[in-house]
């Protein structure tokens, strides 16, 4: 940590030392509200717009059109290729 954040730190918490700092934990967050935070993304999703919905939604669907493109092209075009 350079030596000005360091000095800055210690004059806005003055109460606390070096190795008190240290001991300050932050909030862990538990499987169960991470799994909450994925399901929220997820509701009252518009279906008429896909480009207000959260990041998530949105890799999913990209991923399926992919895949239907790659099925679709595979079982028209491809397999045709095979036979000749």
């Amino acid at each position: 940590m350079p030596k000005k954040l360091l000095l800055l730190r210690m004059r806005l918490l003055p109460r606390q030392g070096v190795n008190e700092m240290a001991k300050i934990k932050e909030k862990s967050v538990t499987t169960a509200e991470r799994l909450d935070a994925v399901q929220r993304q997820f509701k009252n999703l518009d279906a008429r717009d896909p480009s207000l919905w959260p990041v998530l939604p949105k890799t999913i669907l990209c991923i399926f059109i992919a895949s239907a493109v790659a099925a679709v092209s595979w079982f028209a075009f491809l397999q045709d290729y095979e036979v000749q």
